[in-house]
This record gives C-alpha cells, sequence and structure tokens, in this order.
C-alpha cells in the first residue's frame, strides 16, 4: 500500500477495468477492513454486553457497509468519492465505538490513526491530512460528560499525534506523477503490505505510550482533587476555630468536617486539664456510647503524648459500635484487609505544647485505609489550631463571666438583708461557675455545733433540707471540722469514705467546700454532678473563692443583725425597747388614718414591782424576763410588745378595737393569775397586774394624745379580780 494520490477518474465515459495486481490489492484492503470490522464487533460484544449496545452495534455497521464494498473492489475501478465514503463510514463507527466504551479510555482509541493512514493509501497525503481533522475534530464527541483538565489534555495530544501521523505520510510517500495515471496505477501499486504493517506497529507503539500518558494524568489529577478536598476541609476546621460560639458546638464542627473526609461513624475529642491530670472528654459525635464521657483519661507526670493517645485510642475502642456490616455476607473484595485499623487517633500539638487527643471510629466497610491515617496526621495541625483558639476564646469568656460573677456576689453580699439571701445567691453562683447539677450550703449553728440546709439547688439536694448533720459525723461535718476541701470524682468507686448513703442518689462526682471568716467555720458548700470527674481544680479553686466571699458577708451580716439587736431590743427581756416601739406606733397611727383603720394600746404594769425590787434587784429582774417570756409566748407575731424603763409592758395591737382586745385582756390576765412565779427561795410570788387601754380614733388622734389616754387608764385602773 503506498500514501500517493488515488488518479481521477478517466476522461472516458466508460471507466477503464483495473488491472490485475490493483484489483487483487483492493481486495485484499477490503478483505482487511472487513476482518477488522468483525473481529472489533465480536471485542466489542463480549466486552461491553451488559453496558453498551453500541459498543458492538457501530462495528457491525462498519461491517454490513464494506461486505458490499469487497464485492465490488475487485469488478470495477472505483471513484474518489467512493473512496472518500468508505473512510467517512469508518471514521463514523470508530468514533461512535470511541464514545460507547469511555472515551479517552478506550481500548479502541487507535482505529482513527488506521483511518488516517487508509485515506493516505487511497486519497493520497492530502485525503490524509483531510481525514486526521476530521477525526480530531470528532474527538471533541468525548467531553460530552464535562470537560476537565485531563481530558482536554488527552485531547490535545491525541489531534496532536493524528496530524503528526498524517504529516509523516506525506512526507514519506513520494511525489504524485505530473502526468496522470490511469485508473489501474492506483497508490496501491507503490506500497507494499509491509510498509503497512510497520505504520500500524509504529501506531500501536504510540498508542500505547498514549495510554500510559493517560493513566500518569489521571493519576495527577486524582492526587490533585484528594488535595483540594483535603485543603476544602482545612478551611472549614480553621473556620470553626475563628467563630464565635459554644465550646461544644464548634468542637462538633470539627469533628465532623474530619468524620466526612474520612468517612467515619463517629468521633471524639479529649483535651488536658489545665492541672495536667487527666484527659476529659470535651465532645463526642456519631455512633459512640455515651458512657465515654463518664470516665477521664487519668494522666501521671510520666506519661508521654503516645501513651496518652494510645489510652484514648482504646477508649474508644471500647465505646465504638460494632460494624453494621455482616463480614459473612462480603465478598472477598468487600472486606476489609487484614490489620486494617477499625480506630483512629491523632494527637493534637501546636507551638504551646500537647493540647489533646481526636479519635475516629471506622467507616460503615469497618475498617480504615492506609492513606486515612496519612490524611488525620495531615489534618491534625489545623485541627490542634482550631481546637487551642476555640478553647482559649472560651476560656477568656469565662474568666470574664466569673470575675462579674464574683463581683457581683460581693455587691450582693453587701446589700443583702440576712443569710438566707446570701445563700440564695451562692449556690446559684456555684452553679453557674462550676455547671454542677446540685448545690446545697450548710451553715454552722455556733450554739449546738450542728450544719443546717439553709439554701439548696437541684431537685435531688432538696431532699437535703432537713438532714442536720453533727459537727464531726458526716461528710459535710468533716469538711467543716478538718476546714480542708474534699473532691471525690466518683462516689461509686470510693472505698475509704464513711456516710457515703448520706449523700443523694444519683450523685456521682461530689465536691465540698469549707466556709470561713476570720478563721472561724461558718458553713460548708457542697456541689455535686451525676457524671463522674464532672469537676477539675480550677472549678474547687472558684468554689474556694466563692465560699470565701459568702462566708464574710454572711458573717458580717449576722454582725450587723446582733448590732441592730442591740440597738432596736430591750437586753434583759429581748423585747423592742422603748423609743423604737414608739416609733412604731407614729407609722402604724398613720397608716391606720391613712387606711381608716382601728388600733389600741395597752399599757400594762405589775403590782408591787417597785418593792420587790427594793428588795432584790435580780429578782425583780427576773420577774420581768419571766413576764417577758410569757406574753410573747401568747401574742401573735404581728402585735408588737415593748418594755420601758419604769418596767411597764406596751402592747400594740393593729386593725383591732378596743372592744376586740378587751377579749385578750382577759385571756392575759387569766393567764398571769394561773402561773406560779417564785422567788429564789423558792417561795410564790403572787403576781397582779394592772392595764391601761386607749384606741384609735376613738380615745386619740396622734400619739401623745393615745399615750396619755392609756397612762390615764391604767393609774386609774383597779387591781383586777382573780377569778376573773
Amino acid at each position: 500500500m503506498t500514501n500517493g494520490d488515488l488518479p481521477a477518474a478517466a476522461k472516458p465515459a466508460a471507466p477503464a477495468e483495473p488491472t490485475t495486481d490493483t484489483a487483487r490489492a483492493l481486495r485484499r484492503v477490503a478483505m482487511a477492513r472487513l476482518l477488522a470490522w468483525l473481529g472489533i464487533a465480536l471485542i466489542g460484544y463480549a466486552l461491553y454486553r451488559g453496558q453498551s449496545g453500541l459498543a458492538w452495534q457501530a462495528p457491525a455497521f462498519a461491517l454490513l457497509y464494506n461486505l458490499p464494498v469487497l464485492l465490488l473492489s475487485g469488478r470495477e475501478a472505483r471513484s474518489r468519492p467512493a473512496y472518500a465514503l468508505d473512510i467517512a463510514t469508518d471514521l463514523a463507527a470508530a468514533t461512535a465505538l470511541i464514545t460507547a466504551t469511555g472515551g479517552f479510555a478506550s481500548p479502541f482509541l487507535p482505529l482513527p490513526f488506521l483511518t488516517v493512514v487508509e485515506a493516505a493509501m487511497l486519497l493520497g497525503a492530502g485525503g490524509g491530512l483531510w481525514v486526521a481533522g476530521c477525526a480530531a475534530a470528532l474527538n471533541l464527541v468525548h467531553l460530552r460528560l464535562g470537560a476537565q483538565l485531563s481530558s482536554l489534555l488527552l485531547l490535545a495530544l491525541h489531534a496532536g499525534m493524528l496530524m503528526l501521523l498524517a504529516v509523516s505520510l506525506r512526507r514519506i510517500a513520494p511525489p504524485a506523477p505530473k502526468a496522470a495515471p490511469e485508473p489501474s496505477d492506483t497508490v496501491l501499486q507503490r506500497r507494499t503490505i509491509e510498509d503497512v504493517e510497520e505504520q500500524v506497529e509504529e501506531l500501536e507503539r504510540q498508542n500505547r505510550l498514549l495510554r500510559a500518558n493517560y493513566q500518569e494524568v489521571t493519576a495527577v489529577a486524582r492526587r490533585q482533587q484528594a488535595k483540594m478536598a483535603q485543603h476544602n476541609v482545612a478551611r472549614e476546621i480553621l473556620q470553626a476555630g475563628l467563630e464565635d460560639g459554644g465550646e461544644e458546638t464548634l468542637y462538633t464542627r470539627v469533628l465532623r468536617a474530619l468524620m466526612g473526609t474520612l468517612e467515619a461513624r463517629g468521633a471524639a475529642l479529649w483535651l488536658l486539664d489545665p492541672g495536667g491530670e487527666r484527659m476529659q472528654t470535651a465532645q463526642i459525635v456519631g455512633q459512640v456510647a455515651p458512657l465515654l464521657k463518664e470516665r477521664a483519661v487519668p494522666v501521671t507526670p510520666e506519661s508521654q503524648p503516645s501513651d496518652i493517645r494510645r489510652a484514648c485510642e482504646e477508649r474508644l475502642r471500647e465505646s465504638a459500635p460494632l460494624s453494621s456490616a455482616n463480614p459473612f455476607s462480603l465478598t472477598d473484595a468487600e472486606k476489609p484487609p487484614l490489620g486494617a485499623p477499625a480506630v483512629l487517633s491523632v494527637s493534637l500539638r501546636d507551638d504551646q505544647g500537647f493540647l489533646g487527643v481526636i479519635g475516629l471510629c471506622a467507616p460503615a466497610g469497618g475498617r480504615f485505609e492506609e492513606e486515612d491515617s496519612e490524611t488525620l496526621a495531615e489534618l491534625s495541625g489545623c485541627a490542634a489550631t482550631a481546637v487551642r483558639c476555640i478553647r482559649d476564646r472560651a476560656n477568656l469568656r469565662r474568666s470574664a463571666r466569673e470575675s462579674a460573677l464574683l463581683l457581683e456576689v460581693s455587691r450582693r453580699a453587701q446589700t443583702a438583708a440576712s443569710a438566707d439571701q446570701i445563700g440564695a445567691f451562692l449556690v446559684e453562683a456555684a452553679a453557674e461557675l462550676t455547671a454542677c447539677e446540685n448545690a446545697t450550703l450548710f451553715l454552722l449553728d455556733a450554739e449546738n455545733q450542728r450544719l443546717h440546709a439553709r439554701a439548696t439547688r437541684g431537685l435531688p439536694v432538696n431532699l437535703m433540707d432537713h438532714i442536720p448533720f453533727e459537727r464531726g459525723t458526716g461528710v459535710s461535718a468533716w469538711v467543716a471540722q478538718e476546714r480542708k476541701q474534699l473532691y471525690i470524682p466518683d462516689l461509686t468507686r470510693e472505698t475509704r469514705l464513711l456516710n457515703v448513703e448520706l449523700i443523694p442518689p444519683r450523685v456521682r462526682s461530689f465536691l465540698s467546700v469549707p466556709m470561713t471568716a476570720r478563721d472561724r467555720v461558718i458553713g460548708v458548700l457542697n456541689i455535686s454532678h451525676s457524671l463522674p470527674d464532672a469537676f477539675t481544680p480550677e472549678h474547687m479553686r472558684l468554689l474556694t473563692t466563692l465560699a470565701g466571699q459568702a462566708a464574710l458577708a454572711i458573717e458580717q451580716s449576722e454582725a450587723a443583725r446582733a448590732v441592730e439587736q442591740t440597738v432596736l431590743t430591750d437586753p434583759l427581756t429581748g423585747l423592742l425597747n422603748y423609743r423604737y416601739f414608739l416609733n412604731r406606733l407614729s407609722q402604724e397611727i398613720r397608716r391606720a388614718r391613712r387606711y381608716n383603720l382601728a388600733l389600741t394600746l395597752l399599757l400594762l404594769e405589775a403590782e408591787g414591782k417597785e418593792s420587790l425590787r427594793a428588795r432584790s434587784v435580780a429578782a425583780a429582774d427576773r420577774l420581768a424576763a419571766e413576764l417577758a417570756n410569757l406574753l410573747r409566748a401568747n401574742l401573735r407575731e404581728t402585735e408588737l410588745l415593748a418594755r420601758d424603763a419604769d418596767d411597764r409592758f406596751a402592747i400594740l395591737f393593729t386593725q383591732t378595737s378596743p372592744e376586740e382586745a378587751g377579749a385578750a385582756v382577759i385571756r392575759l390576765r387569766r393567764l398571769l393569775a394561773e402561773h406560779r412565779f417564785t422567788l429564789e427561795d423558792g417561795s410564790a410570788l403572787p403576781v397582779t397586774v394592772r392595764v391601761g387601754m386607749a384606741g384609735y380614733p376613738a380615745h386619740g388622734a396622734d400619739r401623745r394624745t393615745l399615750l396619755k389616754q392609756a397612762e390615764e387608764a391604767l393609774a386609774a385602773s383597779p387591781p383586777p379580780d382573780p377569778t376573773c
């Protein structure tokens, strides 16, 4: 076969019959094309039978077309348009076949090169160039699924090789004769079958080189896509570290980003506590047992980061679920390789040192691949940076909140009216600072040395409101007696502690701190949680500071209350002193005037008090104190009771008319008559009282008038009849 041009049709009207050599050569070419398409049709049917029908239909069409061409090849000379139609049919069938079997990855990619060689033999070098250009243009059909970088590179490489082949055939072919040869003098007479075979071998070598280049380009593109996906994950992780939000929410974003790139089913994050004594589970995501949060990983000064990582990995392996896939239902290709890890972990480090550990559970297939460990190690730097930013920002917010809360405690303590108000705010502040579930404040009763619950937060701790702890027994009493902090990470594992049954149920972590002020125990503050290892040394420090401020505030409140009692009460009887009583009388008169209410003032004086005091001051004081206790026990809390300097008792009945107060006077007189007053020698002292009464507004509209009327009534009052 040659690369020259076929001669044009002869001038005579009837075309000349082809010569014997030409007819034989044309028949060989037609036979070779027919056999080639037959083989290609069989191969396409065998390889792509269930995938694409076009893989065998396109070569079958070319086979049917070339069958009559074979029959006509030895009988008559054919024209250039007929040869062009043959070549166009072959090129169209080859293009359809390559498109149906993978495009540039098709094993039939060399077919356009054979078409170019055929065109050069039948139509000449110019025809070969035209067919090469058409084949290159038809290659655009292979980009129907999307133009990727690798596909564009292969398109350019394939088109270049087609044009290079056509040019090389043009250079190899001898120049065409100037005189138009007869139709029998075709290009086929100037080329041999051996030349064509050599060219086919060269084309096959170039095709192998093209396929190798394609595979390399595909591998590079795959690696680039993996790198791009890894960069996107790193950007997402760093973005989570820069955003503002809750710690658990941002930690979840970091873990889910890693789970997505490695197709993991679950993940866990451990962080080293500020004291460096344990690894606490900061967050778990996905199919991981919640029990993983209940147990911290202990850390000792001798622990290396690799040892800590392996301990965390073992905890995750114990908490990770089994694979959902049935290993007996998997094929050999689907089963994970032996030795492939089911759990991956990586240490988090940055320029400040060791930070924590991240662990991932295996994907649904059951195992990780070898490159997954490398990917996790490459992303660990971004994860460490993000976790450090999240933690530092949370610590800053927590420190600001703690400082503000401590200032609020100090402010509330100064303005609180009683120890109960301080205690209520104290347990709320303790819960906010430590995230505890239960908090209880016990105050020490200095008189009987017993602890009593004064403020609680949380339903379980409310059960302790009426459980007193004697000093020297129980957990809280031990803390008060020893003045030491007590932290029990897990009550279920504590064997040395006595009286654990006194602690409410559903409590695992327990922390108790003493409340001292000026070297005096004020009380004990307890907090608890249903999870073990819930509190840290930082929590203990904050709670101690909070308890110290509250203890000072409670002591000041008690001191102020004692001063108030001293100023407002009578030191002998503990009743209101007369000066304060007069101020309250003025207030109650104004209130009665505003709301149109009645009130009654009662003055009560024991008979013979002067003679008794002249005989024995101690006996007179004891009589006054005993009378005060008796009156206080038989009057309502709303009725004011006071004692003046003359051993007289004043009683103010609010919202009560003199007629209504008369019944109370009769009851008090009978009570005093029945009561037995004894002297120091044991002898009985009969006591009778005189009573003076004045009511508002019947006897006076102001304090002075009302007091004057009551005193006059007292002076005119006859001694009572004991039988009344």
